[in-house]
């Protein structure tokens, strides 16, 4: 076997590397896309989603936590692999009804604190985490509001009245920026129905479903 280079290599272009047999068929080939720039930044939501078999809404519960995915993209919104851009995750609209507890880039040999609100993209991704910051589902959730020992009432327990409006709301607007590349945001749906949109109801409801997990068969980079 034989493998030759299809076209002259120059510094940040297009590379296709072509293997050959005994005869010259061709029988691989190998493209490596040049690194593209960075342009703007793409949020998704993760969890909840449909299409990750996760539902549509967090659960008013005090606990239900969203994973979002910032993405570094260039002009025709292609995945930029290799930006460590700095990206924060804050809570843009919404304030009282959720939080960012975290962030992660699934880089192994990172040391940064997960428990913060930016972290350094690894392979042009960063992922945030945003956790709900009333309960309107708990049993006893009013007894908890009195001996709270989360710092001051941490998790709010709203009225009956005003959990309906919450769920009935626009959600949690959470954006995340990062220097020179802009801001994204996006909404997350919030609910008080434990019966259709808690953790068990969904895996129960998602279980013999098909998932398209188009995130990933459509990965650039």
């Amino acid at each position: 076997m034989s493998f030759t280079l299809k076209g002259a290599v120059k510094v940040g272009s297009n590379a296709t590397l072509v293997g050959r047999d005994k005869s010259g068929k061709i029988i691989a080939t190998h493209t490596v896309v040049k690194p593209s720039t960075p342009a703007a930044l793409r949020l998704i939501i993760d969890v909840p989603s449909k299409a990750t078999g996760t539902g549509g809404a967090l659960v008013l519960d005090g606990r239900d936590t969203g994973l979002l995915r910032a993405e570094v993209v260039d002009a025709d919104g292609a995945l930029c692999s290799t930006s460590a851009a700095r990206i924060t995750f804050a809570i843009a609209s919404g304030a009282g009804t959720g939080r960012v507890i975290g962030t992660s880039n699934g880089d192994s040999t990172s040391h940064e604190q997960m428990a913060s609100h930016s972290i350094a993209a690894f392979g042009g991704l960063a992922r945030g985490l945003v956790q709900v910051a009333a309960d309107c589902t708990s049993p006893h959730r009013l007894l908890m509001a009195g001996v709270d020992l989360d710092g001051g009432n941490r998790t709010a327990v709203p009225s009956g009245a005003a959990c309906a409006a919450l769920a009935a709301g626009a959600g949690i607007a959470v954006t995340a920026s990062a220097p020179g590349l802009g801001s994204a945001t996006v909404q997350i749906a919030l609910s008080v129905d434990e019966g259709a949109d808690g953790a068990f109801a969904v895996a129960e409801a998602t279980a013999k479903e098909p998932l398209d997990y188009s995130y990933l068969r459509d990965f650039r980079g």
